[in-house]
């Protein structure tokens, strides 16, 4: 006899009613009934793999729901977890604070002029192309500034824990003045994705030099951009 939950209805206790009016009072589960007893370990399996599920939620997919192991899972579960991780994706709120934060230490400069390394600057600490003489209006330099933000804010999808706002910006601040290959290839990105924030935050410090020698307005910025990532101002 093929036992139907729609023909025999469970009450609250777990006891479910025959045709002929009889009851059992078995505690087994639906799945016990139709695939026999399970083993305590075959039911924690099961237990287990349930959470999964449903902290997969709508990323569940059927062959997730029917085939798939807790292993495969949980490894589901880690790549979404870094999938909806995005620090490069800037609010309205957080484009304008960074724009006062980023420009506030820049400095404009409508006319280029050689920074302490030696490199031709204009605008907002803009690098690329400029040679001497080039001259430019605000107008041009806040298009630059923002070519330049957008470049610079990338290398943030590197990072791949989650990010406050002023730990965005204290970095997108740090990303724009010492480059984004510098940024990838730095200590301070390995701890960040080690978990180790404030281990991270003690490398700010480590970036004041500019040809070998101590600038005091590095000194000045990595302070200011440290403090804002510890969100201490």
């Amino acid at each position: 006899m093929t036992w139907q939950e729609e023909k025999h209805p469970r009450d609250d206790e777990g006891k479910f009613t025959f045709k002929n009016g009889g009851s059992s009072t078995t505690k087994e589960t639906q799945t016990e009934l139709l695939y026999g007893k399970l083993t305590k370990a075959e039911k924690e399996k099961s237990q287990t793999k349930n959470k999964l599920l449903q902290e997969l939620g709508n990323n569940a997919t059927p062959a997730d729901i029917l085939y798939g192991d807790n292993e495969s899972l949980m490894k589901k579960i880690e790549i979404n977890k870094k999938q909806k991780i995005d620090n490069a994706n800037f609010s309205i709120d957080e484009i304008e604070k960074a724009r006062e934060f980023i420009q506030g230490k820049e400095g404009l400069k409508l006319e280029a002029y050689k920074d302490t390394g030696g490199v031709w600057t204009i605008g907002y600490g803009h690098i690329k192309n400029v040679k001497q003489g080039d001259k430019i209006t605000k107008e041009e330099a806040e298009k630059l500034y923002a070519q330049d933000f957008v470049e610079h804010i990338k290398p943030l999808n590197n990072v791949k824990v989650s990010l406050s706002k002023n730990e965005k910006i204290a970095l997108a601040s740090f990303i724009y003045n010492v480059g984004s290959n510098a940024f990838k290839n730095s200590t301070l990105l390995k701890k960040l994705n080690n978990g180790d924030k404030k281990g991270a935050a003690e490398e700010f410090d480590k970036w004041i030099y500019d040809n070998g020698k101590i600038q005091k307005g590095l000194v000045n910025r990595r302070k200011k951009e440290k403090n804002l990532f510890l969100g201490i101002e």
